[in-house]
Protein backbone atom coordinates (compact mmCIF):
# COMPACT_ATOMS: atom_id res chain seq x y z
CA UNK A 1 0.00 0.00 0.00
CA UNK A 2 2.92 2.38 0.64
CA UNK A 3 4.20 1.86 -2.94
CA UNK A 4 0.74 2.59 -4.36
CA UNK A 5 0.46 5.79 -2.35
CA UNK A 6 3.96 7.02 -3.33
CA UNK A 7 3.35 6.41 -7.04
CA UNK A 8 -0.04 8.09 -6.85
CA UNK A 9 1.31 11.18 -5.11
CA UNK A 10 4.47 11.49 -7.22
CA UNK A 11 3.23 10.58 -10.69
CA UNK A 12 -0.20 9.22 -11.46
CA UNK A 13 -2.51 10.64 -8.81
CA UNK A 14 -5.83 8.80 -9.15
CA UNK A 15 -5.75 8.58 -12.95
CA UNK A 16 -7.20 5.81 -15.03
CA UNK A 17 -5.17 4.18 -17.82
CA UNK A 18 -7.51 5.69 -20.39
CA UNK A 19 -6.71 9.21 -19.06
CA UNK A 20 -2.96 9.01 -19.71
CA UNK A 21 -1.60 11.15 -22.56
CA UNK A 22 0.10 8.16 -24.18
CA UNK A 23 -2.10 5.08 -24.57
CA UNK A 24 -0.92 2.39 -22.17
CA UNK A 25 -1.69 -1.32 -21.96
CA UNK A 26 -0.26 -3.30 -19.07
CA UNK A 27 0.22 -7.05 -19.06
CA UNK A 28 0.14 -9.23 -15.96
CA UNK A 29 -0.40 -12.94 -15.31
CA UNK A 30 -3.11 -14.41 -13.12
CA UNK A 31 -1.56 -17.34 -11.25
CA UNK A 32 -5.02 -18.75 -10.44
CA UNK A 33 -6.10 -19.24 -14.07
CA UNK A 34 -2.60 -19.21 -15.59
CA UNK A 35 -3.77 -16.59 -18.08
CA UNK A 36 -2.43 -13.31 -19.38
CA UNK A 37 -4.33 -10.19 -18.31
CA UNK A 38 -4.00 -7.17 -20.61
CA UNK A 39 -5.46 -3.90 -19.35
CA UNK A 40 -5.96 -0.61 -21.13
CA UNK A 41 -8.65 0.70 -18.76
CA UNK A 42 -8.89 1.12 -15.00
CA UNK A 43 -6.69 2.32 -12.16
CA UNK A 44 -3.28 3.19 -13.66
CA UNK A 45 -1.23 2.67 -10.51
CA UNK A 46 -2.68 -0.73 -9.70
CA UNK A 47 -2.35 -1.91 -13.32
CA UNK A 48 1.31 -0.86 -13.47
CA UNK A 49 2.17 -2.42 -10.11
CA UNK A 50 0.52 -5.69 -11.13
CA UNK A 51 2.47 -5.75 -14.40
CA UNK A 52 5.87 -5.33 -12.70
CA UNK A 53 5.24 -7.53 -9.66
CA UNK A 54 8.13 -10.01 -9.85
CA UNK A 55 7.33 -13.43 -8.40
CA UNK A 56 9.75 -14.41 -5.67
CA UNK A 57 10.57 -10.79 -4.85
CA UNK A 58 7.07 -9.90 -3.71
CA UNK A 59 3.82 -11.81 -3.20
CA UNK A 60 1.13 -11.80 -5.90
CA UNK A 61 -1.33 -8.90 -5.82
CA UNK A 62 -4.62 -10.58 -5.00
CA UNK A 63 -7.87 -9.00 -6.15
CA UNK A 64 -11.06 -10.05 -7.96
CA UNK A 65 -10.25 -13.76 -7.36
CA UNK A 66 -6.91 -13.36 -9.16
CA UNK A 67 -3.28 -13.53 -7.98
CA UNK A 68 -1.44 -11.13 -10.29
CA UNK A 69 2.28 -11.07 -11.11
CA UNK A 70 4.57 -9.62 -13.79
CA UNK A 71 3.33 -10.33 -17.32
CA UNK A 72 6.83 -11.44 -18.28
CA UNK A 73 6.09 -14.79 -16.68
CA UNK A 74 4.21 -15.66 -19.89
CA UNK A 75 4.96 -12.87 -22.34
CA UNK A 76 7.90 -10.55 -21.73
CA UNK A 77 7.64 -8.81 -25.12
CA UNK A 78 3.84 -8.64 -25.64
CA UNK A 79 3.83 -7.29 -29.19
CA UNK A 80 0.85 -9.54 -29.89
CA UNK A 81 -1.27 -7.54 -27.44
CA UNK A 82 -0.78 -4.35 -29.46
CA UNK A 83 -1.31 -6.13 -32.77
CA UNK A 84 -4.57 -7.58 -31.43
CA UNK A 85 -5.63 -4.07 -30.36
CA UNK A 86 -5.21 -2.91 -33.95
CA UNK A 87 -1.89 -1.05 -33.78
CA UNK A 88 -0.65 -0.10 -37.26
CA UNK A 89 3.05 -0.39 -36.47
CA UNK A 90 4.58 -2.07 -33.41
CA UNK A 91 8.14 -1.45 -32.24
CA UNK A 92 9.33 -4.09 -29.76
CA UNK A 93 12.27 -3.42 -27.46
CA UNK A 94 13.63 -6.78 -26.35
CA UNK A 95 16.10 -6.42 -23.47
CA UNK A 96 16.36 -10.20 -23.17
CA UNK A 97 17.47 -10.90 -26.73
CA UNK A 98 21.14 -11.33 -25.82
CA UNK A 99 21.79 -14.38 -23.65
CA UNK A 100 25.09 -14.13 -21.77
CA UNK A 101 27.60 -16.62 -23.20
CA UNK A 102 28.90 -17.51 -19.78
CA UNK A 103 27.28 -19.70 -17.16
CA UNK A 104 28.83 -20.37 -13.76
CA UNK A 105 32.27 -19.43 -15.14
CA UNK A 106 31.74 -21.77 -18.09
CA UNK A 107 32.31 -20.46 -21.58
CA UNK A 108 32.45 -22.10 -25.00
CA UNK A 109 36.21 -22.40 -24.67
CA UNK A 110 36.42 -23.66 -21.06
CA UNK A 111 38.58 -26.82 -20.90
CA UNK A 112 36.68 -29.82 -19.52
CA UNK A 113 39.23 -30.34 -16.74
CA UNK A 114 38.49 -26.86 -15.35
CA UNK A 115 34.70 -27.23 -15.24
CA UNK A 116 33.17 -26.68 -11.81
CA UNK A 117 29.61 -28.00 -11.71
CA UNK A 118 27.13 -25.18 -11.05
CA UNK A 119 25.02 -25.28 -7.90
CA UNK A 120 21.25 -25.73 -7.91
CA UNK A 121 20.50 -22.00 -7.60
CA UNK A 122 22.81 -21.10 -10.51
CA UNK A 123 21.27 -23.85 -12.61
CA UNK A 124 17.69 -22.79 -11.84
CA UNK A 125 18.42 -19.12 -12.57
CA UNK A 126 20.18 -19.98 -15.85
CA UNK A 127 17.32 -22.28 -16.89
CA UNK A 128 14.87 -19.43 -16.27
CA UNK A 129 17.09 -17.06 -18.29
CA UNK A 130 17.24 -19.49 -21.23
CA UNK A 131 13.47 -19.99 -21.08
CA UNK A 132 12.86 -16.24 -20.95
CA UNK A 133 15.26 -15.69 -23.86
CA UNK A 134 13.29 -18.11 -26.04
CA UNK A 135 9.91 -16.75 -24.91
CA UNK A 136 11.03 -13.18 -25.69
CA UNK A 137 11.82 -14.18 -29.26
CA UNK A 138 8.33 -15.64 -29.66
CA UNK A 139 6.59 -12.66 -28.08
CA UNK A 140 8.40 -10.18 -30.31
CA UNK A 141 7.53 -12.01 -33.55
CA UNK A 142 4.33 -10.05 -34.30
CA UNK A 143 6.23 -6.73 -34.03
CA UNK A 144 6.93 -4.77 -37.21
CA UNK A 145 10.32 -3.63 -35.92
CA UNK A 146 12.64 -4.83 -33.16
CA UNK A 147 15.30 -3.06 -31.13
CA UNK A 148 17.55 -5.40 -29.15
CA UNK A 149 19.92 -3.61 -26.75
CA UNK A 150 22.66 -5.82 -25.31
CA UNK A 151 22.14 -5.63 -21.56
CA UNK A 152 23.37 -9.18 -20.95
CA UNK A 153 26.10 -7.83 -18.68
CA UNK A 154 23.54 -6.58 -16.16
CA UNK A 155 21.58 -8.59 -13.62
CA UNK A 156 17.80 -8.35 -13.36
CA UNK A 157 18.16 -6.72 -9.95
CA UNK A 158 20.95 -4.31 -10.99
CA UNK A 159 18.98 -1.15 -10.20
CA UNK A 160 22.13 0.89 -9.52
CA UNK A 161 23.12 0.58 -13.18
CA UNK A 162 19.94 2.17 -14.54
CA UNK A 163 21.89 4.95 -16.29
CA UNK A 164 24.21 2.45 -18.01
CA UNK A 165 21.29 0.23 -19.00
CA UNK A 166 19.42 3.23 -20.43
CA UNK A 167 22.58 4.20 -22.33
CA UNK A 168 22.76 0.72 -23.89
CA UNK A 169 19.13 1.13 -24.97
CA UNK A 170 19.78 4.56 -26.45
CA UNK A 171 22.82 3.34 -28.38
CA UNK A 172 20.93 0.34 -29.76
CA UNK A 173 18.10 2.63 -30.86
CA UNK A 174 20.45 5.12 -32.50
CA UNK A 175 22.04 2.27 -34.50
CA UNK A 176 18.58 1.31 -35.77
CA UNK A 177 17.20 4.77 -36.66
CA UNK A 178 17.93 4.49 -40.39
CA UNK A 179 16.31 1.04 -40.60
CA UNK A 180 13.34 2.27 -38.57
CA UNK A 181 12.83 5.23 -40.90
CA UNK A 182 12.84 2.88 -43.90
CA UNK A 183 10.27 0.62 -42.24
CA UNK A 184 8.05 3.58 -41.33
CA UNK A 185 8.25 4.95 -44.90
CA UNK A 186 6.63 1.74 -46.11
CA UNK A 187 3.69 2.35 -43.75
CA UNK A 188 3.31 6.08 -44.35
CA UNK A 189 5.99 8.26 -46.04
CA UNK A 190 4.75 11.34 -44.17
CA UNK A 191 5.81 9.79 -40.86
CA UNK A 192 9.49 10.31 -41.66
CA UNK A 193 9.29 13.39 -43.88
CA UNK A 194 10.72 15.63 -41.15
CA UNK A 195 13.42 13.20 -39.89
Amino acid sequence: MIAIHLIQVAYLHDWQLQQLLTPVTTVSVDLVSGSQQAKDRGDAVRAILESINLPGLSPPICRDAMALVDGGVLNNVPADVLVNQGADFVIAVDVGSQLPHEFSRLRDDTPSKKVRPPNAFETLFRAMSVQSHRMNALGAQPADFRIEPDVSGFALSDFRSAVDIAQAGQEATERMISDLCQALKKVDPSLVATL
